[in-house]
């Protein structure tokens, strides 16, 4: 939780903190809602969501990105208490970070609403509402290849590891594919044909910043850029055009 950009009234007392901080945990740790806790492992709640992005599609999209992120780095104690739901530990933890923060009325109130289920719901349906209308220029991809768009992804990402972890050789691009075919045909067959695609991919420098920590992030987001090939989308787009398929097939948030 960040510090708010401007406290509409002075700072709360500990009693008020904490009182929001047994809501607040309690939402954090709700059974139904397990995605709250997978949002908060990657780095979600950091800074205080604007009311804006609350009753917008923004919400869910945040959401949404952020779980398909590599997860942030936590001290193990807190590791520890969220991922086994220890109430006692996580509730002076908020109220300690709310006195350091001074976060006032208004922010704790937001921070409450991020919680909430039907926040959360009310911007997804606004989220798949814009995925479903395309006003003006016709969608590039009709929601019926939405699947295989998320298959593609999924065929290409395996493929693209082992391609990775290939030691460094003076062998062409092909040459190295070729490697691929016994263990990823179906894969290695496809970034043959969309090669050209493949090889701006590598070189991307703004594909390379999406994915710093490990090879396999960097695999996942090569492969979301590298879906979208054979729509001749670009790679930004192909992402975005997956993050919307698998919000669709999923109905709703329910991580």
């Amino acid at each position: 939780m960040g510090k708010t950009p401007a406290k509409t009234k002075p700072a709360s007392s500990s009693a008020e903190y904490r009182r929001f901080a047994e809501q607040f945990v309690d939402g954090l740790l709700d059974s139904k809602q397990p995605w709250i806790t997978q949002y908060l492992l990657a780095g979600g709640f950091t800074r205080i969501p604007t009311w804006e992005k609350l009753r917008s599609r923004k919400f869910a999209f945040e959401v949404q990105e952020a779980l398909e992120s590599d997860s942030d780095l936590w001290e193990e104690w807190l590791y520890e208490a969220i991922t086994k739901r220890d109430r006692d530990k996580l509730i002076p933890y908020i109220v300690q970070r709310c006195e350091l923060c001074e976060i006032d009325e208004d922010g704790m109130a937001r921070l409450l609403a991020s919680v909430t289920p039907t926040v959360l719901q009310a911007s997804q349906k606004q989220l798949e509402k814009k995925f479903t209308f395309h006003p003006g220029a016709k969608a590039k991809i009709p929601l019926s290849q939405y699947p295989h768009l998320v298959k593609t992804a999924e065929l290409l990402q395996p493929a693209i590891l082992s391609f990775l972890k290939l030691p460094p050789t003076t062998r062409t691009l092909p040459e190295r594919l070729h490697y691929l075919r016994k263990d990823h045909p179906e894969a290695s067959k496809f970034l043959t044909v969309y090669i050209d695609c493949f090889q701006e991919a590598l070189h991307s420098r703004v594909l390379l910043q999406r994915a710093k920590k490990n090879i396999e992030a960097r695999a996942r987001v090569l492969a979301e850029a590298l879906a979208g090939s054979e729509y001749k989308l670009k790679f930004s787009t192909s992402r975005e055009y997956l993050r919307e398929a698998r919000l669709l097939a999923q109905n709703k948030l329910s991580y």
